[in-house]
């Protein structure tokens, strides 16, 4: 697993990949400033919300089988990763 800087340093991860239930959203820090957004290949917003807390779990049950992205952003930057919903 790796993790992105972006911003003043905050850096996140996204697992399981590939994913059945749920996805686990890990930032390196609190960050009162740190949104994510969760997007369907074909760009619609599927989820989007203040991540509060180091390490956040979202259910993906509701998903349809494929390709997302999650994007992470602050202020003035962001940082996007793909998982699969199998």
């Amino acid at each position: 697993m790796t993790v992105e800087e972006f911003g003043d340093g905050i850096g996140f991860d996204v697992y399981p990949n590939p994913a059945n239930d749920h996805i686990v959203i890990e930032i390196s820090k609190s960050s009162s400033d740190a949104n994510v957004e969760i997007y369907s290949l074909q760009g619609c917003i599927i989820l989007g919300q203040r991540l509060i807390y180091n390490k956040t779990e979202i259910d993906i049950r509701s998903f349809a089988p494929g390709v997302y992205f999650v994007k992470i952003w602050d202020e003035d930057k962001f940082v996007v990763k793909k998982f699969v919903k199998e």
